[in-house]
């Protein structure tokens, strides 16, 4: 027996079959589409912000230096100085105590990493403030350290400076008795400021140069580079590692670092903070960091 469908029967069964057959390749589509945005994201390569250790803080009156030393060991007496921005011990005094890590990166007052500078191959910063120092390399901090700037009376100007020229040996031009040793002199044109090895107290004590640790200062002479004579279409003089100075030391108040016992971020230093205050002279550091690559490229 034959069974006959009428074309409208017909026409609705091939509507039918068109319909799950567009549907089937909707869904192929788009689970293709699901697959592909999967993969995508899996090759995204994920921002990795680099975290500083846990570490801690307590205050101690110093009664012998010597004894300190051998109870802390060697890197932490030193981590010691640095954070209570100290050249040595004197007995008596109160000292603040770090502990938690050996690295010192983990107490630096700075980011570890600022993105913004990371096409600069070198970079300071220096902190009134905190009265410390920050090197980065490519926007990677490489070290830190403490500093003494000008007292109240001789305050060390804030702006944006250049490594210029160094001298194992140097001879101040404020007072000939006064010796530099590992010095960088950052400006030439308005008197003569310098970074360099002098007494550190555990304040702003300098007529306007940054003071640095021994080991700082022999660390910053050996690694800083100097200006150097520009070539045809370059301004006369490229300068040097970039060094801004900025922040607001309160000479009214202790040291903020003799807070840290009770506040282990008292000393901290944003990125914010540090980008706001470089934001005015970016475009010249940017220009002259561009014609130093240009100068080494063309040796």
């Amino acid at each position: 027996m034959r069974t006959f469908y009428s074309t409208s029967v017909l026409s609705k069964i091939t509507t039918v079959f068109l319909l799950c057959g567009l549907l089937c390749v909707v869904d192929s589509c788009s689970t293709k589409d699901a697959q592909a945005s999967v993969v995508e994201q899996k090759v995204l390569p994920k921002k990795v912000i680099p975290q500083k250790a846990p570490v801690s803080y307590t205050s101690k009156k110093v009664s012998n230096g010597k004894e300190l030393r051998k109870e802390l060991g060697d890197s932490l007496y030193m981590m010691t100085l640095k954070i209570n921005r100290r050249g040595g011990t004197r007995n008596g005094e109160e000292f603040i105590i770090p502990s938690g890590s050996l690295n010192p990166l983990d107490y630096s007052p700075y980011p570890l990493q600022l993105d913004s500078i990371a096409s600069i191959p070198k970079f300071v910063v220096v902190s009134r403030k905190v009265q410390a120092f920050g090197a980065y390399e490519n926007g990677k901090l490489t070290r830190w350290g403490p500093v003494s700037t000008g007292k109240k009376a001789t305050k060390t100007p804030e702006g944006q400076y250049y490594a210029y020229w160094k001298s194992r040996w140097h001879r101040s031009t404020v007072d000939s008795n006064w010796i530099l040793q590992w010095s960088w002199n950052i400006d030439p044109k308005g008197g003569g400021i310098s970074m360099h090895l002098y007494d550190m107290p555990g304040r702003p004590a300098s007529h306007g140069c940054v003071r640095l640790m021994l080991d700082d200062a022999k660390w910053f002479f050996a690694w800083a580079e100097g200006s150097k004579t520009g070539t045809a279409g370059m301004k006369k003089m490229v300068y040097g590692t970039p060094v801004i100075i900025f922040g607001d030391y309160d000479y009214s108040k202790p040291q903020p670092w003799k807070q840290l016992p009770s506040n282990p971020q008292v000393t901290e230093v944003s990125e914010a903070e540090i980008m706001a205050f470089f934001e005015k002279s970016k475009a010249e550091v940017f220009e002259h960091t561009e014609w130093r690559k240009q100068l080494t490229s063309n040796k």
